[in-house]
């Protein structure tokens, strides 16, 4: 095994780094989308082309999840979970 000069690449480190990003990117972009269509309303998400940055950041998704956890006492098992 021959050992590699530091800051030269050969093609297997190129192939691994490219390889790398590839994954990052799709693994990263659901996550994103998640985020960001979270804090738009249905329209926005619907909207083509599709835009990463709401035009106006909307919390009654998160308003609306918690009053729906709040209701069914799911909110009451979390807060146990998370003192345990």
């Amino acid at each position: 095994m021959m050992i590699q000069e530091k800051g030269k690449l050969n093609a297997s480190s190129i192939i691994t780094w490219t390889i790398l990003i590839f994954v990052l990117i799709f693994t990263i972009a659901p996550l994103l989308f998640t985020l960001t269509s979270s804090f738009m309303t249905r329209t926005q998400i619907l909207r083509m082309p599709y835009s990463w940055i709401p035009e106006t950041f909307n919390v009654d998704n998160y308003i609306k999840a918690i009053k729906e956890m709040m209701d069914s006492g799911c909110l009451h098992v979390i807060f146990l979970t998370l003192l345990l």
